[in-house]
């Protein structure tokens, strides 16, 4: 044979060998699309049904019951998604937990909690464990939402001056229109001579760290301007903005303190999320739009007055000339990650 041919015989051998090498290379990619179907078609075929029985939400916890209903199918565990509506944490539990079963699994989440879902984790005849759809989801109304942070009174503006949460109902009095238009719905709006809204009831903060947040739409440029507060002289709280920024006052007939925070002005015309935490014997906290500000330490006040607020004009300063919606207090000290999602929570 010569060398012609020689080479025409190696090089059929190797198409034959790159032949066998692709058949092979298919087959293996078509076997395991089988195999992946058929377990898929196996997994179609059970009826795992799980049921969100109730959710509580604790400080650093949720405690989620959960009960299996008849169906089908090998559970090795659940999937919970918890969303706070910016984003969501996800957490995988065992339980091969039989029909008619009932279980309550607790999750270690701190922050505001606006949806809870779950899904099977499913073992297929291979063993290989499988994620299903999510089947079942808990949807929190806003007044929950709001509620669940510890919320003790939350002023809608709606047309009115009702505490949606607690029984601190509010007076309008003087230069006051709650319907004006508002960041989500109707708002009020104070004229800055006199115009001011009286709340009912003191709101029982007692020596807690607490959280004030609130909308606020103005230009006003001078003096102190206290939207929130109980006092006319130091012994209480106030919170608003001096100068266009956060201002605070907190203290008892012995001592105060009076500070700004950040440097940020919201004096500009349109809508911000103003918030102040004061965490007892630590420092108060100021955030704008959500967005950590400053922070300044402040000594723990001991018998500081808990008399009934005002929100517009409390019983000091320049009164305020502008808009205020959803006016919140919280009994609690809120986490920067808290603020943020309430900053995003649509209130509509």
């Amino acid at each position: 044979m010569n060398k012609k041919g020689l080479s025409t015989v190696v090089t059929t051998l190797i198409i034959i060998l790159l032949v066998f090498v692709a058949i092979g290379i298919v087959w293996v990619v078509v076997k395991n699309i089988i195999t992946n179907s058929a377990e898929q078609i196996s997994l179609g075929g059970l009826t795992i049904n799980l049921e969100i029985k109730d959710v509580k939400i604790n400080l650093d916890t949720i405690e989620i019951n959960v009960k299996r209903n008849p169906g089908e199918g090998e559970l090795s565990g659940i999937k919970f998604l918890v969303s706070d509506g910016v984003g969501t944490q996800v957490f995988e539990e065992e339980t091969n937990m039989q029909e008619l079963g009932e279980r309550r699994f607790t999750l270690n989440y701190a922050g505001l909690v606006k949806e809870v879902s779950i899904a099977p984790i499913l073992k297929s005849k291979s063993g290989k464990e499988i994620i299903g759809r999510e089947i079942d989801k808990k949807v929190f109304s806003n007044k929950e939402i709001i509620k669940n942070l510890g919320a003790v009174s939350w002023w809608r503006f709606e047309g009115n001056a009702q505490d949606e949460i607690g029984g601190n109902n509010g007076v309008e009095q003087g230069g006051v229109n709650c319907n004006a238009d508002g960041k989500y719905g109707k708002a009020c709006s104070f004229d800055g001579v006199g115009g001011n809204i009286g709340i009912s009831n003191s709101l029982g903060l007692g020596e807690n760290s607490f959280t004030f947040s609130h909308w606020i739409k103005t230009m006003q440029i001078e003096g102190q301007i206290y939207t929130i507060g109980n006092t006319g002289d130091a012994d209480g709280y106030r919170f608003g903005i001096s100068s266009g920024t956060i201002a605070f006052l907190i203290g008892n007939d012995s001592s105060s303190t009076e500070t700004t925070c950040g440097t940020q002005t919201v004096n500009d015309g349109n809508w911000h999320l103003i918030t102040g935490v004061y965490n007892r014997g630590d420092a108060f906290y100021c955030y704008i739009d959500g967005v950590f500000g400053d922070s300044i330490p402040i000594p723990f006040y001991k018998d500081m007055s808990d008399s009934n607020p005002g929100i517009g004009a409390p019983p000091c300063c320049v009164d305020f000339n502008g808009t205020i919606d959803e006016p919140m207090i919280f009994n609690r000290a809120l986490t920067a990650e808290e603020i943020k999602a309430l900053y995003n929570l649509e209130l509509n």
